[in-house]
């Protein structure tokens, strides 16, 4: 390599220069002679220097030339890599919208059975209200019928009122709650048999009751017409013992006890023979039975026992009790006031509100014929 550099070089040098490596000398003056005569030394330095330079020229030509080659290699490498890596991300793609594809048909599949799905979801679901709504009003059909007859019941066998009034409105509720235009009719029975129970004026059973009880409890403190020391003794007439201070008091003290051993009454009517303790007992146990058997009918709802057993009472106390005292006066007006109350009052007939109840259920039925249904619709308007 360094022999053809070198050859490359002598081959620059001029023709007309001899092997020495001297040029050609012209003939000149005795002057020129003199100026000319260094010019081989600068001639070959020259040449030294411009070999150095087109030796480094060649080597950073040498460098240059394989970076060059070694960068072509590196992007050729890269190249590869890089359309490796394009063709499997290629595939990839490829794969992917293959496997989207197939996820698209798989998702439109379940769609359209989700949407088929959905469809009998409703139908059923249309199905389960209107069949529950049929036996939701079946049921509040079902609890106004029980109420209705539990109204009935109460107001027949318990003369309860108060209950009877709850149950028709609770009844009048189940029924409002179904919105049925073919339960009008019922409805307005329903309201025109609660204004009549709301009507009646009912007896204070209970207060009538305990006065009774405690009309025979005083029975037992009232005094007699002919009156017994016993009954001095209840009216407040106890006898009291003067006091004798000294003796000279003592025979006004005796005198005045033997004057109270004779009383002079005076009667416009004829005087009644006293009563023996043991009549006397009798008399009293006797008017409280009275008492005791009115207070039994009061609850059972018999007026003509109850008001015999009260008149049967006030005669006796008329007859046998002493009329001018107050206790005794206060007894016969009190047991003239409960006989005048009226204990059984007219009770409304409430079972054809129910029985009519019975007749709409029994129409509605799915067996039930046609024509009761038709003359249920043309009797609505008119009731």
């Amino acid at each position: 390599m360094n022999d053809k550099d070198d050859n490359e070089a002598n081959n620059t040098l001029p023709d007309s220069a001899d092997e020495t490596g001297e040029a050609p000398q012209q003939e000149a003056g005795p002057d020129e002679a003199a100026q000319t005569t260094p010019a081989p030394k600068k001639a070959a330095r020259g040449g030294t220097v411009a070999l150095f330079f087109a030796l480094l020229s060649l080597l950073a030509l040498i460098a240059l030339a394989g970076g060059g080659y070694y960068l072509w290699q590196d992007q050729q490498q890269l190249a590869a890599e890089r359309g490796q890596r394009i063709s499997s991300l290629q595939d990839n793609l490829a794969n992917l919208q293959q496997e989207l594809r197939a996820n698209n048909e798989q998702q439109g599949e379940q769609l359209a059975d989700l949407r088929e799905r959905q469809s009998n979801l409703d139908n059923a679901l249309e199905n389960l209200l209107t069949s529950r709504s049929h036996l939701r009003n079946d049921w509040l059909l079902t609890e106004a019928e029980y109420l209705l007859k539990l109204a009935n019941h109460r107001l027949l066998l318990e003369r309860d009122v108060e209950t009877a009034i709850v149950a028709l409105q609770s009844a009048d509720a189940r029924l409002r709650e179904m919105a049925d235009p073919g339960l009008l009719t019922i409805r307005k029975r329903i309201a025109a048999d609660i204004n009549d129970l709301r009507s009646i004026a009912q007896p204070d059973l209970a207060g009538l009751s305990f006065n009774l009880s405690s009309l025979a409890g005083d029975i037992t403190r009232l005094p007699l017409a002919t009156p017994d020391p016993q009954s001095k003794t209840r009216q407040g007439e106890q006898p009291t013992a003067d006091k004798v201070d000294n003796w000279r008091e003592l025979p006004a003290a005796i005198w005045r006890d033997i004057k109270s051993l004779v009383v002079i009454r005076h009667h416009d009517e004829p005087i009644q023979p006293l009563l023996a303790p043991e009549q006397r007992f009798f008399l009293t146990q006797n008017l409280q039975l009275q008492l005791e058997q009115a207070r039994l009918a009061l609850l059972n709802g018999q007026t003509r026992v109850y008001q015999e057993r009260l008149q049967q009472a006030r005669q006796w106390l008329e007859t046998y009790f002493d009329t001018e005292h107050n206790a005794t006066r206060q007894a016969i007006e009190q047991l003239r006031e409960l006989a005048g109350q009226e204990i059984h009052p007219q009770l409304p007939d409430i079972s054809d509100t129910h029985q009519a109840l019975l007749e709409f259920r029994q129409q509605r039925q799915p067996g039930a014929p046609e024509s009761n249904n038709d003359s249920d619709q043309q009797d609505s308007p008119s009731s």
